[in-house]
């Protein structure tokens, strides 16, 4: 995947407590042409119904350390997927910045695309977590690939990309964030 070059991360946690955590974020785009954030996800029900929640975000133990964010996940090797999860994108203008955050219930539990979500007391065992915030700049993509479109369903403003070609061209920003407060929570635990 590309370097993020001239796209910057900042993130703080915020709001600890005993019930959840909130993590604040800001990505600013210091390039020369737009780019689109994958920042707002979904949860689906049994009828296949979604319900939009801004300040929802992945997060599952990834290597020793618990991944939380908003990006395009690959289907894992041996998982069919009838439809591919595709987080709605936010266009993200020249030299503006867009701020949003996600907020999770402790425990943590995991919130997967393509696995089921884990019982409490089932994650990570860790005071390191990586914030993840995927994008697509179309610019960077081949002149006849169909990157971005409108989104239908999901208010005016977002757009969706095709998933082969968002796996292909996407971009992670990341930002490791260590805290006394997450640590405490775990060896609490």
């Amino acid at each position: 995947m590309p370097e993020t070059v001239s796209i910057q991360l900042e993130a703080s946690l915020e709001d600890f407590s005993e019930q959840g955590l909130t993590i604040s974020y800001e990505l600013k785009n210091g390039r020369a042409t737009p780019v689109y954030v994958f920042n707002l996800l979904y949860e689906t029900d049994p009828r296949g119904e979604r319900t939009l929640n801004p300040e929802l975000g992945y997060c599952y133990e990834d290597e020793g350390t618990i991944r939380v964010g908003k990006f395009l996940v690959p289907i894992p090797p041996g998982i069919k997927a009838e439809s591919p999860a595709i987080p709605y994108l936010d266009p993200l203008p020249p030299e503006a910045s867009l701020k949003s955050k996600i907020r999770l219930a402790l425990p943590l539990r995991r919130f997967h695309p393509y696995y089921p979500v884990l019982e409490e007391g089932d994650t990570a065992q860790t005071s390191r977590l990586k914030l993840t915030i995927g994008l697509l700049d179309p610019s960077r993509a081949g002149p006849k690939d169909a990157l971005i479109s409108p989104a239908r369903g999901a208010g005016e403003g977002h757009f969706v990309c095709d998933y082969g070609l968002g796996i292909q061209y996407q971009e992670l920003c990341q930002k490791v964030l260590q805290a006394e407060l997450l640590r405490y929570y775990v060896e609490k635990k």
